[in-house]
């Protein structure tokens, strides 16, 4: 489904970026930055009700827009909204969920249809990988569901 890529961290995630004001939201300690950019206000409200507020979250990050996992041609490239890391029991760090967050945690309702198409690839491509993989909206999302044991 996707050819393996090598990415620049440096590159994807660098230190500084310049971003307008009316995008970035306070991140508190377990963001990557000070401040998150987001791109719409279902995600702002996804930060600030969920990210912020669970205590086993070491780290989460918005994925840069130049992480594009390749998808068919049909479908295009797919760039995930969130990834979110933890400690896991034997003190290692590992991406443990990826979240892509609408307006809707219908797939059918999406404004386009290929947004279920790249949806549906994501769930069977992270799944491959061994990381969870979530669609949700901004109010739904439920930690139980998806992590039980590490509360």
């Amino acid at each position: 489904m996707s050819k393996e890529r090598a990415f620049d961290l440096e590159e994807l995630f660098p230190h500084e970026k310049k971003v307008p004001q009316r995008e970035l939201v306070d991140a508190c300690k377990s963001g990557l930055y000070n401040k998150m950019q987001v791109d719409s206000e279902v995600e702002s409200r996804f930060v600030e009700l969920h990210l912020r507020k669970f205590p086993n979250v070491i780290l989460y990050f918005k994925f840069p827009p130049k992480f594009k996992l390749d998808f068919p041609s049909l479908i295009k490239d797919y760039n995930p909204d969130w990834g979110i890391v933890r400690q896991a029991d034997d003190g290692s760090y590992k991406l443990e969920l990826v979240v892509e967050t609408k307006g809707t945690t219908e797939i059918d309702n999406l404004r386009f249809s290929s947004e279920g198409w790249k949806i549906r690839c994501a769930e069977r491509y992270f799944e491959t990988l061994g990381i969870r993989y979530k669609f949700s909206d901004d109010i739904t999302f439920d930690w139980d569901d998806l992590m039980p044991n590490i509360k």
